[in-house]
């Protein structure tokens, strides 16, 4: 079975959701894919049904505003669509997508292609980084957004980027410990040339002091210039 589309959109994240969206409202006639269950991707991943309740948080409103601006558009969505092959259309008309996944079609041909499928974590291999208990932050931020409790109680967080610190704060915001952050990254005086890329960001400025302000609260301790090179014990 073989479907024809204007504009294919790979990966309901907020990217996928922001471009399908935008073009179906300028008249494209557009699909969007992607092998979850449900759209959201790994930023906006929805809990279960079970979990399902009022949006308290920032993030969580802004989650529930893209899904319903995506089910009030005329955007097709296929979930559960893995898209394990991207060629060119044989007949020159764009791009021929290969899928599997319950009742999807097992080719798209698109006129236009974007692929939106986000960031995934790239772990540094270290001495012990198999043991149990080591994992990584998406794994983590996964964990917390489907079951909306942690994995365990303590917590070392190491590494560099912000997604360490948005991490830590649903770890607090769940009644975990965070005995430190271990930044990689020293801050040095060339580094405030990049301030001014900040301005007009307020929503990601707001949420990163919402994030600042509850591991302050909890006391927990930011290291600069630290790594992790070793871990040990059994988990």
């Amino acid at each position: 079975m073989v479907d024809r589309v204007e504009l294919a959109v790979v990966g309901a994240g907020p990217a996928g959701i922001a471009a399908a969206v935008t073009a179906a409202e300028a008249g494209v006639e557009t699909v969007l894919v992607d092998a979850q269950p449900r759209p959201g991707g790994q930023y906006f991943r929805p809990p279960p049904d079970v979990f399902r309740g009022e949006a308290a948080s920032r993030h969580s409103r802004q989650a529930e505003a893209a899904l319903r601006r995506l089910s009030g558009s005329s955007v097709r969505v296929l979930s559960g669509a893995l898209v394990w092959g991207a060629f060119p259309a044989e007949d020159g008309s764009g791009w021929e997508l290969t899928l599997h996944g319950p009742g999807v079609p097992a080719r798209l041909v698109a006129r236009s292609l974007i692929l939106a499928t986000g960031a995934y974590d790239r772990p540094i291999p270290f001495p012990g980084w198999t043991l149990p208990g080591v994992m990584t932050a998406g794994g983590v931020q996964s964990f917390l957004k489907t079951q909306r409790l942690p994995p365990c109680r303590r917590f070392l967080l190491a590494g560099t980027g912000p997604l360490q610190i948005a991490v830590a704060a649903g770890l607090v915001q769940a009644g975990a410990e965070i005995v430190a952050i271990l930044e990689a990254k020293r801050l040095r005086l060339r580094d405030v040339r990049h301030t001014a890329a900040l301005w007009g960001q307020w929503d990601r400025l707001m949420e990163g002091w919402d994030f600042g302000r509850t591991l302050f609260a909890a006391r927990v301790p930011l290291r600069l210039g630290w790594v992790v090179v070793e871990a040990r014990g059994s988990g």
